[in-house]
């Protein structure tokens, strides 16, 4: 008693047919393993869009700081020494986590990368979270100049 759409063969984790190649099961031409975890076009266009994200979101930040570092009086204000904290953060996320990013987008997804991953997440986490409290100090700055814009040091 067999039914017919039993088959003797394994299934690889790609879900093609049990180690069966080019050159039949096992050969030298078989893909065993190798997968592309998201489609090409997918792949082409969000590297793209990050590629671009980092040469504008670079440039942009670093012409804004050569602008404040210009500047004699950048340490006299507070609000400025954040604004350029805020900018060399940035400068971070574009030269460390978005090239990480396009790798962990392009690389196969049962190769060994957990040490690459948890690094790459800690980054981005860090960097949100080091933004998010740039953000909340200028809040509190501003704030500070439109309610007591005498009493400022």
């Amino acid at each position: 008693m067999q039914t017919e759409g039993y088959s003797h063969l394994l299934e690889t984790s790609d879900g093609m047919g049990g180690g069966e190649g080019l050159e039949g099961p096992g050969g030298a031409g078989s893909d065993t393993g190798w997968y592309l975890p998201y489609p090409v076009s997918f792949q082409v266009s969000l590297t793209s869009f990050l590629i671009l994200e980092l040469v504008l979101g670079f440039s942009s930040n670093l012409t804004v700081l050569v602008l404040y570092c210009a500047q004699s009086n950048l340490v006299d204000s507070v609000s400025n020494m954040v604004t350029v904290n805020l900018h060399v953060l940035d400068i971070i996320i574009c030269v460390l986590c978005l090239p990480m990013t396009v790798v962990v987008i392009l690389l196969p997804l049962n190769s060994n990368l957990a040490l690459l991953c948890c690094f790459h997440e800690a980054c981005v986490t860090f960097t949100s979270i080091a933004t998010a409290v740039n953000v909340l100090v200028i809040s509190v700055d501003r704030y500070d100049i439109s309610v007591r814009p005498a009493n400022r040091l």
